[in-house]
């Protein structure tokens, strides 16, 4: 029975984001992990998933918040299988959402 509050967003759309979709045999590819090297060294990690809680979904594409002074300097993906492979950093545009395909990227990583 506590009063009503109101949550503000005061970072807005202005902050820097990076959008992937994953797919593998044409289709979203359930299971596959991918890291975000940053260009100050972080990497950022997310699982492809569309589980949740009972009846209900997730968007299976993944979302990265880089940050305002590192840019992507490549995107490496564990597919299901355990097989790597690296897609380059020209290759993800920031603030949209790219498509990746299995078999696409600049090879397998190192």
């Amino acid at each position: 029975n506590a009063a009503p509050f109101v949550l503000l967003n005061q970072i807005g759309q202005d902050a820097p984001w990076l959008g992937v979709r994953l797919i593998e045999h044409g289709r979203d590819a359930h299971g596959a992990r991918a890291g975000l090297a940053l260009d100050d060294g972080r990497i950022q990690w997310r699982r492809v998933r569309v589980d949740g809680s009972y009846a209900s979904a997730n968007d299976p594409r993944l979302l990265f918040a880089p940050g305002p002074a590192a840019g992507p300097s490549g995107l490496e993906v564990i597919w299901a299988d355990g097989r790597r492979e690296r897609f380059a950093g020209d290759q993800l545009a920031m603030r949209a959402y790219t498509t990746l395909r299995r078999g696409e990227g600049t090879g397998p990583a190192q």
